[in-house]
């Protein structure tokens, strides 16, 4: 009984649906069908004039990437009225409007390749490097959905031709069709030498052409448009639909095969897509932007484009390229093009925190630990340089270590840290973000900023510019170490730097070189220049930018300028600080 019932149901939706078709024409509306049909399908001046305009407006809007353009060639394009010729000529069996529509469209097909190769050899005269576009990728590989399109598209173009009150919906029927675009694009292919490209155009062409010729044949037999004087026989109806139908199954064949490719490579991509977002997941502020992928003999070659910070590592891009062939089981060809990215808030980096969510909002909180642990270690690191001046974190990324949480840090500035400097930040941030074996490491830039009056050193220079007998006394100083390092076979003078601080002449000494500079050395050189000068004059030798030797023994710079704090010129220390975040 329910299956009964389940047929009565699919019988009245039938009915319902034929009811509703209204199919059949008056004799009014035919004659007007077969004027449109047969004044648009002649092969007249005027049509090969609108045949080159829209295939002119057609190759600039490809070779542009405008979809607008496009577009409005679509628009103008002469070429489907004469396949719905075609059509009605093959079901009332008119062999003269066979023949005059269908040399409007062979001469119009002929003429909108020649003109796309007329446009993309002029474009390329002018740019020879002019690249490939979006536009012009997207029509060379047909699928099954462009066939369904092109089915859809013809059954509403036929049927809005039989309808007269729903005829104005034939300029959309237009669009969705796409006549004339891939025509203008295998023009365009074959200027560029890529005739694989071109024929795949001209297949995006075929299968509207016998979409639209199989679906309008049906629709205009189905409405009582063949002529009712001949009795349909076998041959007859093989006349009337048998050409389209033949195109229509090679075309079938020939994008089944192509979706059967398209389901593969989309695997593939898929395979690949899913290792890059899970290789990139360490990386707080790289992402994966866009994947390219081709299989071509027996190889997978992908063009992987991210954003970063920072530089992805050749042996990287290889150890990738290996889990990716050894999960696919096929050999593996990785090229990694990245854009240089950085989303900084006042919290640091969140390049994670700004993509779009799907109620319109570009706040995601819903982001990867790593990212949190990136921002937290960057909020530490730089409340701790905000009170040192001369040192700046210029990024922080994170990763795994084996089993080890690591966070390396980029400092540039006119010193580092010491070591017990680095082991407060590791132990607060540790505790900031809860990871207990937590690893920072840092990597230092050194950054010599320079005036007229020499290298820029925080809390070394004098607050006031020295009178004329103070100066004397700072050259004295400075001519006599001169002369000392000059003898010194192991270390190398680099810069001086002099604070007057309460008649005390304060003295930097930065050298470098290899072997031991002892106190006692430190201690004679101090007694001659005082003996030199006759004032009192306090030395320190900064050795290789590491430790400083005092008078009392070694001591760490950060020390040194801890004790020395609110002595920097205050000009200096806002050029310093202004600078140190531009330098990158």
């Amino acid at each position: 009984m329910k299956q009964k019932n389940d047929d009565n149901f699919i019988v009245y939706c039938v009915r319902l649906l034929s009811k509703s078709l209204h199919l059949k024409v008056s004799p009014e509306r035919f004659d007007v069908i077969c004027k449109t049909v047969a004044e648009g399908s002649q092969p007249e001046a005027r049509f090969y004039i609108m045949v080159v305009v829209s295939t002119l407006i057609a190759g600039a809007g490809l070779i542009s990437n405008s979809t607008a353009v496009v577009i409005g060639a679509m628009l103008v394009a002469p070429l489907m009225t004469p396949i719905f010729g075609i059509s009605l000529a093959l079901v009332r069996e008119d062999t003269k409007l066979l023949n005059r529509a269908s040399l409007a469209e062979i001469v119009g097909v002929v003429a909108a390749i020649g003109m796309g190769l007329v446009v993309g050899w002029l474009a390329l005269k002018t740019d020879p490097y002019l690249k490939v576009t979006p536009e012009m990728l997207s029509r060379t590989n047909p699928n099954m959905a462009d066939l369904a399109v092109a089915v859809l598209a013809g059954l509403a173009g036929a049927y809005a031709l039989i309808d007269e009150k729903i005829s104005p919906i034939l300029p959309g029927v237009a669009i969705a069709t796409a006549i004339v675009p891939p025509l203008a694009n295998s023009g365009l292919c074959i200027a560029y030498g890529a005739y694989s490209g071109a024929i795949g155009s001209f297949l995006l062409f075929f299968t509207n052409f016998v979409s639209i010729l199989l679906v309008s044949s049906v629709l205009f037999y189905r409405a009582g448009m063949a002529r009712a004087t001949v009795a349909d026989t076998p041959h007859r109806i093989f006349r009337k639909f048998g050409l389209a139908s033949i195109g229509f199954i090679v075309m079938l064949v020939i994008l089944a095969n192509s979706f059967s490719t398209i389901i593969r490579d989309r695997m593939v991509h898929h395979q690949v897509k899913k290792r890059l977002t899970v290789e990139f997941a360490d990386y707080a502020t790289t992402g994966l932007d866009k994947l390219l992928i081709n299989i071509r003999d027996g190889k997978v070659h992908a063009l992987a484009q991210i954003y970063s910070s920072g530089t992805l590592s050749s042996d990287a891009v290889q150890r990738i390229e290996d889990q990716i062939a050894v999960k696919l089981e096929m050999p593996v060809s990785l090229v990694v093009r990245e854009i240089s990215s950085s989303d900084i808030s006042s919290e640091g980096s969140n390049v994670a925190l700004v993509e779009h969510t799907l109620d319109g909002f570009f706040v995601n909180d819903d982001v990867r630990p790593s990212v949190r642990t990136v921002q937290a270690s960057e909020l530490v690191i730089k409340d701790y340089l905000r009170a040192h001046t001369g040192l700046h974190l210029v990024h922080a990324d994170f990763f795994h270590l084996e089993d080890q949480a690591v966070i390396l840090a980029k400092i540039s500035g006119v010193r580092r840290l010491a070591i017990d400097e680095i082991k407060m930040l590791e132990s607060k941030i540790r505790e900031k973000v809860k990871l207990p074996r937590l690893r920072l490491i840092l990597r230092f830039e050194d950054v010599a900023l320079y005036t007229d009056a020499g290298l820029i050193l925080p809390y070394w220079d004098s607050k006031s510019s020295p009178n004329k007998k103070q100066a004397d006394v700072v050259d004295k100083i400075r001519l006599a170490l001169e002369n000392s390092f000059s003898k010194n076979e192991h270390y190398l003078l680099e810069s001086i730097h002099n604070s007057i601080v309460g008649g005390q002449y304060e003295t930097l000494v930065a050298v470098s070189g290899a072997g031991a500079f002892e106190r006692k050395e430190l201690v004679a050189l101090e007694n001659h220049l005082e003996s030199l000068v006759g004032n009192q004059v306090q030395l320190y030798v900064w050795i290789n930018k590491g430790p400083v030797m005092t008078r009392k023994g070694l001591v760490s710079f950060a020390q040194l300028n801890e004790s020395r704090k609110g002595r920097l010129n205050e000009d200096d220390e806002q050029l310093l600080w202004k600078t140190l975040r531009r330098v990158r």
